[in-house]
């Protein structure tokens, strides 16, 4: 009888480590380790993973809201937050949805189109404005999407360079805001160096 359920305790054993490696401590999605493995994995299966959409999701000001509010007011945020985009994506066929940093969620979305990609970015900014009315942010802003859209050329570095230039179009709108980029309206000087990726992914 010994023998038996210590291989049980050694595959619980197992099985938690996994989960702490893989995912992150506050709001249980697959952490940025997790994430950037499955995309790398997608793109480099050209045959199966032809186009789709990587978006990137930043809190506004996460930073100065733990600051003044306190850790377990942050955790609670984001853990509202982690809920609301499990929410919105639930009905979507192939995603990977991921808790990158802090005040970064990451999502790939597999076998879309341009306008589901675009409608995506709507729906979830839609369910992050909605957020104000719990009362849990401070500010009716509470986030930015920035999205590229794959169409099976680009590098993990470079997806993620279009995203974030994506990001950063969209935080110099409104609240809210939410930004896309395709392939073909991409001005690559203008992009983030992949090399500064290289300390994040």
């Amino acid at each position: 009888a010994k023998v038996p359920r210590m291989i049980s305790e050694l595959e619980s054993l197992v099985g938690n480590l996994r989960r702490q490696a893989y995912q992150h401590p506050v709001t249980g999605l697959d952490n940025k380790r997790r994430f950037v493995d499955i995309v790398s994995d997608r793109i480099e299966s050209s045959e199966d993973f032809m186009q789709g959409a990587f978006y990137l999701v930043q809190l506004k000001s996460f930073k100065d809201y733990n600051d003044r509010m306190g850790y377990q007011a942050g955790d609670e945020l984001l853990i509202e937050v982690a809920q609301g985009l499990l929410k919105v994506t639930a009905d979507v066929p192939k995603h990977t949805l991921a808790h990158l940093t802090g005040a970064d969620f990451g999502l790939l979305v597999e076998d879309c189109s341009l306008d589901e990609s675009r409608q995506l970015c709507q729906r979830i900014s839609s369910a992050l404005c909605n957020m104000y009315a719990t009362d849990r942010p401070e500010s009716p802003d509470v986030a930015h999407i920035g999205a590229a859209y794959f169409d099976g050329r680009q590098s993990l570095k470079q997806l993620f360079s279009e995203a974030d230039m994506a990001l950063r179009s969209a935080q110099s709108q409104e609240a809210n805001s939410w930004h896309l980029t395709a392939p073909e309206n991409l001005d690559r000087r203008v992009i983030r160096s992949a090399s500064e990726w290289r300390q994040f992914i």
